[in-house]
């Protein structure tokens, strides 16, 4: 009996069970634990409020949190990271989705999670948002695989109509069989007027006729999209460039009568409030108002359509704290809150919607100043300071900083400073600007910095400079330098040009660009700037690393207004 039970168990075949519901029961029990507190060993610091997470969470969904936890930082010794640059709504709404897989998009909220998903690696939020703004037309790719390319289905439809034509009583029925397997939408216009509008087997068959008046109509939709597209790139090729330079000084030769000796010369610097625009355009430039503060050896930036000039010296040569912006609209200068501490010949960059001020002459100091708020906020000092100047770049969501023999990075996401191992001596002058993932050094030797590779590369040299002080600005692929004449680099090139040999006063001031259309002989109207303004963003454009130097290009974040300023 016992052997026979034995054998009876012994049949019984192997069952795997699976449960179909484990899933949205591990999310669900995983998600209720982290809105108990419980279990959580991490959490995330937004603007002073805590958000208690799990790691695992995090690191599933945000290859940028995976590469935290698999090495030995900071964060994750101490289990939490201050986030940066970000507002609270966003970050919440990024880590509801980690722990359930679900996300809801909005007009309101699409651009925002588009930007920190980018930042913090989330590609599939990043991928959702891009569609949800740049929706595909499913018109246009009926036929995924593209075996339908234009030289195919011409040669299909030629072949389909001459195999009917030798037996046309016979093989006539197949006509529509044979043309339901040919998409004449692909096939050009001409082709269509030329061999399918003439064929009277086609005309005088009514579905047929139907599908070639559908093609007819598609092939007149898509060239007119086709002529719309190439007329925004051109303008887009033609957008109008203003380079825009503050302060500066000028030399004032003085008689010193020292006691001990016989009198010699001296000059001396006298800070000057111009403020002028270069029209690349029309080879023009024009004096606009004055800044309310004379300096020279300050910097420049554009954020959102909006000049500021900061820090710098007086006449006395003493360091200013002090900056001020101007509005093209109503072609006024407005003081803004001074930061924390006085600099000149240091570097300056945008990032989202804020900008860094980094080092200068003899101080390693680094604020940033959030425009919305008109407030300056302290943060990590760079490695080792400049007897000279610092300058600073961003790319690939990092500020890099360059002082005449050291270089640094910043994640703005962990909040300090990192030396690098790409030391390249710089002697005198020089300044840093960015152009995708390549930094370029324009001074005593002009050279462009690789930040994948971490490999340096010479430039072609400009023509030759006029004398020791100019100053430099990007917009789109090229570089603009002013030293008293223009000169244009074009990067994909790799070559100078002098854009206008006429000489101007430049001694010592700061330069910033702005892009798109601006009258500067008569106030704007409200509406007529934001129009002029080249604000308009759809999906990844608008995750797409910002070109930055010292002396910026325009954001192309949309624009925050201030009310603390004149609008």
């Amino acid at each position: 009996m016992a052997s026979e039970s034995t054998s009876e168990v012994a049949l019984i075949a192997e069952k795997k069970c699976t449960n179909s519901d484990y899933g949205d029961t591990f999310l669900d029990g995983l998600r209720k634990m982290r809105v108990g507190q419980k279990l959580c060993d991490f959490s995330l610091d937004v603007q002073g409020e805590i958000i208690y997470v799990h790691k695992v969470a995090l690191a599933l969904a945000s290859d940028y949190f995976a590469s935290i936890f698999e090495t030995d930082m900071k964060e994750r010794r101490e289990g939490v990271i201050k986030l940066e640059d970000v507002d609270i709504p966003t970050i919440k709404t990024l880590v509801e989705y980690m722990y359930s897989g679900i996300i809801t998009l909005t007009a309101e909220n699409v651009e925002n999670l588009l930007s920190i998903a980018d930042l913090y690696q989330i590609l599939w939020v990043k991928e959702q948002c891009a569609q949800f703004l740049k929706p595909i037309n499913q018109s246009l790719i009926k036929d995924e695989q593209r075996k339908n390319s234009m030289k195919f289905v011409e040669s299909a439809y030629k072949a389909s109509i001459n195999w009917i034509k030798r037996d046309l009583e016979q093989r006539k029925a197949h006509l529509r069989e044979l043309m339901s397997h040919i998409h004449l939408p692909c096939v050009s216009t001409e082709f269509l007027r030329n061999h399918v509008v003439g064929e009277p087997m086609v005309i005088e068959d009514q579905k047929c006729s139907k599908s070639l008046i559908e093609a007819l109509s598609e092939r007149c939709s898509t060239e007119r999209r086709s002529t719309e597209r190439r007329s925004t790139e051109t303008k887009s090729e033609n957008e109008m460039v203003f380079l825009f330079l503050a302060g500066g000084y000028e030399l004032e030769r003085l008689n010193i009568l020292p006691d001990y000796r016989y009198p010699v010369m001296e000059n001396k610097k006298t800070a000057c409030n111009n403020f002028e625009v270069y029209d690349v355009s029309k080879n023009k430039l024009v004096t606009l108002s004055n800044m309310a503060q004379s300096r020279y050896d300050n910097s420049a930036i554009s954020l959102n359509g909006v000049i500021y000039s900061i820090g710098g010296c007086d006449s006395n040569n003493t360091k200013l704290a002090t900056a001020e912006c101007y509005y093209p609209l109503n072609k006024q200068w407005n003081s803004i809150a001074p930061m924390t501490v006085g600099r000149s010949n240091f570097g300056i960059c945008a990032y989202h919607q804020v900008f860094y001020v980094v080092g200068g002459n003899s101080t390693g100091c680094v604020e940033k100043y959030d425009p919305a708020r008109n407030r300056w906020e302290r943060c990590s000092s760079i490695p080792e300071h400049s007897q000279l100047c610092t300058r600073a770049a961003l790319a690939e969501h990092s500020i890099y900083g360059f002082t005449n023999s050291s270089c640094f990075r910043f994640d703005p996401r962990q909040g300090y400073w990192s030396v690098l191992d790409a030391m390249r001596t710089r002697r005198g002058r020089f300044e840093l600007l960015s152009n995708d993932r390549s930094l370029f050094c324009i001074g005593s030797e002009h050279a462009r910095f690789d930040v994948h590779m971490n490999k340096w590369e010479l430039m072609e040299p400009p023509p030759l400079l006029q004398g020791g002080n100019f100053t430099a600005m990007i917009a789109a692929d090229n570089i603009y330098l002013l030293d008293g004449t223009v000169k244009r680099y074009s990067i994909p090139n790799n070559e100078w040009t002098t854009v206008s040999a006429t000489s101007f006063a430049y001694r010592g001031g700061a330069g910033a660009v702005l892009t798109g259309s601006f009258n500067f002989n008569e106030t704007m109207g409200r509406e007529d700037w934001l129009e002029s303004l080249p604000c308009r963003l759809e999906g990844d454009d608008l995750a797409d690393s910002r070109r930055h130097g010292r002396l910026s290009s325009q954001s192309s974040l949309p624009i925050r207004w201030q009310p603390s300023l004149p609008i």
